[in-house]
């Protein structure tokens, strides 16, 4: 197996596909880190901390750090999260049977 960081691929070796490259995916990320880059996609651009006032008094506020804004979209999805396993708003979802798997 061969990778290039969360990519692998492989040569194909057998049937009517023989010398093809096969792409795909080593990481898939869970639930929190989803709802993290889904957070950090709304908030980039917009969160920020109060920064002084400029020369007519008016509040000034600048843009979150990248450290500030990773770790605040983290916090927040964790927390999101266990909340909503608290309540039970996650359904329990069986294996697929070998029937559903052959339909595949």
């Amino acid at each position: 197996m061969n990778t290039i960081d969360d990519v692998g691929f492989r040569v194909v070796d057998e049937g009517y596909r023989k010398g093809r490259v096969l792409i795909y995916s080593t990481k898939a990320p869970t639930r929190r880190a989803i709802l993290a880059m889904q957070l950090l996609e709304r908030w980039g651009m917009v969160a920020a901390h109060e920064d002084g006032e400029d020369t007519a008094g008016r509040q000034k506020f600048r843009l979150l750090l990248p450290d500030e804004l990773v770790s605040r979209a983290c916090e927040t999805a964790d927390q999101a999260i266990m909340e909503i396993e608290k309540r039970g708003w996650y359904l329990e979802i069986p294996a697929p049977t070998d029937a559903t798997e052959d339909a595949l």
